[in-house]
């Protein structure tokens, strides 16, 4: 979303601001002055590609990214700069000692693309200006791969996957790639080699490089033996190193096929499809595990949060894990023999009787003395043979719940519904069959007056015929700052929305407004405000040096100056994980006819109010596509000259990850604004919105 109003003519406003500050400062004596200013001098930035051979890409050591940040508060720079083409040669800052830091490229955990990171501290003072040289360096490890021609000669497929174990750090090598890669440095690199020969033999390998450090290059060629002899357990591992060029060789020499592959198998489970277990009684499940190379490492993982509350963590490996850990997991039912010999098992059998109605999947994982890697997914389907009916899923939300089931009988039977109850109480609620919607052969209900924060039984029933049961915990009743607009702070020109005992979690275009004009949203009293305080957001047209149009605007997140990019001024959103159902507020609204901006002209103007809730998967920054998984909005051009209660409900997609879990939200972008068009400079001078009382419903 683009910015609420134009700054991009703030370098030239700044310029002149410096200008002032600086001709004041020269009628003043030091000792008086509050705020003293020096000049922070930008001076060579460069990039140092001696230690690594550079490949080409965008941007070609030209065009670096530009922080200045206070030396005891580095991680909240003061100055941004998104091109250091677009940036002044010096700025006039506040005396004190600073960190510049310029980076090139993306500080991704895996890249196609190098980053090159450096900084320098520096101390400003008056009347002596500072300069800051910036040598830039690899920050990355770079990874590149060879396939020898034994390998493209012998091998109908074959690729390396490589991971730095870090979230989004892992890249494929595929057999037509000849990119090199750069990883954030983790300190450990692991890369998995997959072949498939003429003969359709499928063979998986795997090791892990520790000791790794930015600045040095892997390359892994990967090359059959001719003497088809085993050195190191199949893998021979030939590293050279270069000083003068952090160049590190890995020549890898495989085997494939001199000791087979390890596998797995059973007698009592199918391990191509689904076993059917009885609820409550369970069945032999042993499988068995055979390694003609040794079985080196074997492992356990799932993601089903019915087994881990069982005591089988959701990843475990059997042959490190200290011997607390392998008790616990043998009490949990599951036992296991043979690592370090040929031929092993896993048995589930004692764990089948345990386990709660539906699907479950768990995956072992067994690696060989020769580094090859086998896996195989073992999935259970636990169901009552009288049951007619089959609970699918139990979504909840904090109030409520969305029950989905199917009957599994021969004819649709009579009665479909479900039961819950609290897990602390024995008596269950049976659902009205009205509130049963039927699909085909599935029914669905949202199961409403729940307690937030509380454990839960539901099951599906058909007359009197009780189906499979599940658990689940309503979520948190969330709510987020100030949503009743009573507290605001000034700051100079600024009014912020936030004071008192609030901390900052809305923000406004404010700040960008105030270079040049003043305030365009602002706080109210009663009686223009519908309770207490309340907000007014009005468009305006910014003329002067900034001359753009800007509109009333209020948002989760905050706003800070970004003179060479304006549209990253603004950064959306907070950390939030509710799911609330809607949103509530009252608002009254003066609309005009569009006269600013380069489309609509002519078109009423319109208020508009949204929320999207995201998943940011780990970032502390909005990423340029958020995942979004609840969104809703209220947006009209009526004009209402007294108080009236709106609001709109968010609808959720309950999208699955690849866990089958639910994706929840981790962050909240909450807008109003005064022309729904404002963010592309597009609106109506005059448009005025009053708005007071957010609320959450959650229900």
């Amino acid at each position: 979303m683009k910015l609420f109003f134009d700054i991009k003519r703030v370098s030239s406003l700044l310029a002149i601001t410096i200008l002032s500050a600086a001709a004041v400062s020269c009628t003043e004596s030091p000792d008086k002055l509050s705020g003293a200013k020096g000049v922070l001098r930008f001076g060579d930035i460069a990039s140092d590609f001696s230690t690594v051979e550079r490949t080409s890409y965008a941007g070609d050591g030209e065009s670096y990214r530009v922080e200045v940040a206070k030396s005891d508060d580095p991680s909240n720079p003061v100055l941004v700069f998104e091109d250091s083409n677009n940036m002044p040669s010096s700025v006039e800052i506040e005396v004190g000692k600073y960190v510049v830091t310029a980076s090139q490229g993306n500080s991704d955990a895996a890249s196609w693309e190098p980053y090159y990171k450096g900084s320098e501290a520096v101390e400003v003072v008056m009347g002596d200006p500072a300069t800051a040289n910036v040598l830039c360096t690899l920050a990355d490890v770079k990874v590149s791969v060879v396939f020898d021609s034994s390998i493209t000669d012998n091998f109908s497929e074959y690729s390396v996957d490589v991971t730095n174990n870090l979230d989004n750090g892992s890249l494929t090598f595929a057999k037509d790639e000849t990119r090199s890669a750069y990883f954030s440095v983790s300190g450990s690199l692991t890369w998995v080699l997959k072949l498939v020969n003429t003969q359709g033999q499928a063979y998986t390998l795997r090791k892990t490089l520790t000791d790794v450090k930015a600045r040095e290059h892997y390359i892994l060629k990967f090359k059959v033996s001719e003497e088809g002899e085993l050195i190191d357990g199949g893998i021979t591992t030939d590293v050279t190193l270069d000083p003068s060029t952090t160049d590190i060789e890995h020549e890898i020499t495989v085997t494939p096929g001199r000791l087979p592959m390890g596998q797995f198998s059973s007698t009592d489970l199918n391990l191509s499809g689904s076993n059917q277990i009885e609820f409550g009684e369970g069945g032999a499940a042993k499988v068995n595990v055979e390694a003609p190379a040794g079985i080196d490492l074997l492992y356990i993982t799932h993601y089903d949060k019915s087994l881990t509350a069982l005591g089988v963590p959701e990843f475990i490996n059997l042959t490190t894990a200290s011997a607390e850990e392998q008790a616990a997991v043998r009490a949990s039912c599951v036992s296991w023999d043979g690592i370090g010999t040929t031929t092993g098992y896993v048995d589930f059998t004692s764990l089948t009787s345990k386990m709660k109605s539906g699907e479950h999947r768990i995956r072992i994982m067994m690696l060989d003395n020769h580094s090859q890697l086998v896996e195989q997914d073992v999935i259970f389907s636990v169901r009552s043979s009288s049951a007619n009916t089959e609970l699918l899923s139990a979504e909840a939300f904090a109030t409520f719940v969305l029950a989905e089931g199917r009957w599994i009988s021969s004819m649709q039977p009579e009665g479909l519904t479900f039961e819950y109850r609290k897990e602390s109480e024995e008596t269950w609620t049976k659902v009205a069959e009205t509130d049963v919607v039927i699909d085909g052969q599935n029914f669905s209900a949202k199961i409403k007056g729940l307690t937030p924060e509380t454990a839960y039984k539901i099951r599906s029933t058909s007359a009197d015929i009780e189906g499979n049961e599940m658990s689940f915990r309503t979520e948190t009743v969330a709510l987020i700052p100030n949503l009743n607009m009573d507290s605001w702070s000034q700051d100079g020109k600024t009014w912020n929305p936030w004071g008192g005992d609030v901390s900052q979690y809305w923000d406004t275009g404010n700040s960008g407004v105030t270079i040049v004009s003043s305030s365009n949203t602002v706080p109210v009293d009663e009686p223009e405000s519908y309770k207490g305080r309340g907000v007014k957001m009005t468009s305006v047209w910014v003329g002067g040096i900034a001359n753009t149009f800007a509109a009333g605007n209020l948002f989760t997140g905050y706003f800070k100056t970004n003179i060479s990019n304006p549209k990253a001024s603004v950064h959306f959103g907070r950390p939030f994980t509710g799911r609330p159902s809607g949103v509530r507020f009252y608002y009254k609204y003066t609309s005009t006819a569009i006269n600013k901006g380069d489309s609509h002209i002519g078109e009423k103007d319109q208020m508009h109010v949204y929320v999207s809730l995201e998943n940011w998967d780990g970032a502390s920054e909005r990423p340029s596509s958020p995942k979004v998984v609840g969104y809703g909005e209220f947006a009209t051009d009526v004009d209402c000259t007294s108080y009236t209660e709106a609001g709109f409900n968010i609808t959720y997609t309950l999208e699955k990850d690849g866990s089958g879990n639910t994706i929840k939200p981790t962050h909240i972008v909450m807008v109003a604004t005064s022309s729904k068009y404002g963010a592309d400079f597009i609106g109506a001078v005059g448009s005025v919105l009053y708005i007071d009382e957010f609320e959450f419903i959650y229900e």
